[in-house]
């Protein structure tokens, strides 16, 4: 099938800098400039809407038990909400909804401008609306506010809505075949003559050669595309925090690629460098970051590869596993045992 919205860009919502000016001017703190996000992040992973690889395990539990909230993720989401953060149909609702979610907010809270902060008063005024358009939404037939299964079905007058902003990556680096290619350039077209704004994806950050160098990246067919950045991975807050570690100082380097030439399969690598902590407490500390549910990955046990004792699973289409060193965690996955095992032995050990 041709690609859909996913594929191609990225809609951002919203962005904690564009209100942090007006609250503290209004003489509000400077978090009160994400509230109304984290509010609305909150009333998603509640209603399961969210891409759970996007956070951790145990910070989605605790939002829904009441004793986290979605203004504690601001950190890790770097303030903005995205559609990468949402399930195909958290994505879809909040592309009908969230610009009147906006308005809704507005109308429910009567103090002054970004003096609500995100707390279970807040909540409980604010989650009845998103629930009654959620259900309208739904009654309504789950409306689109834009067509983008098939190119012969964008439309060819787009609507007067809201304007959004797109972000779009390279498509000359993307592996689409031809149908999709078109598929993509028709999506955008649609976008461009909606009057969205589309901005082209950042280039690849490397904040630390060094780390990256760690990478083997001649393993993967064509190699593997690198970048390094700071450690600001929602899946790394907790972790981090219980090693007494900012995000600031600790760096993560990641990398992907096609496995091999001619068939499907990926390799990915990550590491994260933590300076200061022994490996036995970055084994502690990151127990639960790079698990997935169950429904996705069989968790296998601490097992001996490639002489390194690690924490291996297994999914359908590949074969994972993460270990510790002192000052690093690495995390690693392949298509299959054999490439696997080779990954394993090149990184550190």
């Amino acid at each position: 099938d041709p690609p859909g919205l996913r594929e191609v860009g990225m809609t951002k919502y919203d962005d904690a800098d564009w209100h942090e000016g007006a609250a503290l001017e209004a003489g509000q703190p400077a978090e009160h400039a994400f509230a109304h996000i984290g509010l609305y992040l909150g009333w998603l992973i509640r209603h399961d809407l969210v891409n759970t690889d996007m956070f951790a395990e145990q910070d989605l539990a605790d939002i829904k038990v009441g004793t986290m909230t979605g203004a504690d993720l601001q950190g890790g989401v770097d303030g903005k909400l995205f559609s990468e953060l949402m399930t195909q149909e958290g994505a879809a609702f909040s592309d009908w909804y969230y610009r009147r979610y906006v308005e809704d907010y507005d109308a429910a809270f009567d103090g002054p401008d970004y003096s609500i902060a995100d707390e279970a008063a807040s909540r409980a005024r604010i989650d009845p609306v998103i629930d009654r358009s959620y259900s309208d939404w739904i009654a309504a037939g789950r409306p689109s506010l834009r067509q983008h299964d098939k190119p012969d079905n964008v439309p060819s007058q787009p609507p007067a809505q809201v304007r959004y902003e797109i972000v779009v990556p390279d498509l000359d680096s993307m592996d689409l075949d031809p149908e999709r290619r078109a598929a993509a350039e028709a999506f955008l077209d649609w976008h461009r003559r909606r009057g969205d704004v589309l901005v082209a994806a950042p280039s690849l950050p490397h904040v630390s050669p060094e780390l990256e160098a760690l990478i083997p990246v001649e393993i993967a067919a064509g190699g593997l595309r690198v970048c390094s950045q700071k450690a600001s991975d929602p899946r790394f807050r907790r972790a981090l925090k219980a090693v007494v570690v900012s995000p600031k100082e600790a760096t993560t380097a990641w990398a992907v690629g096609r496995a091999y030439p001619d068939r499907p399969g990926a390799i990915s690598v990550e590491l994260i460098a933590v300076p200061g902590v022994a490996a036995s407490r970055l084994d502690q500390a990151f127990e639960s970051a790079f698990r997935l549910p169950k429904k996705v990955e069989e968790i296998l046990g601490e097992q001996t590869v490639a002489g390194r004792q690690v924490h291996k699973a297994r999914a359908e289409m590949w074969v994972s596993a993460w270990w510790t060193l002192d000052d690093l965690v690495i995390h690693c996955s392949a298509p299959d045992e054999s490439l696997f095992e080779i990954l394993v032995s090149k990184l550190p050990g």
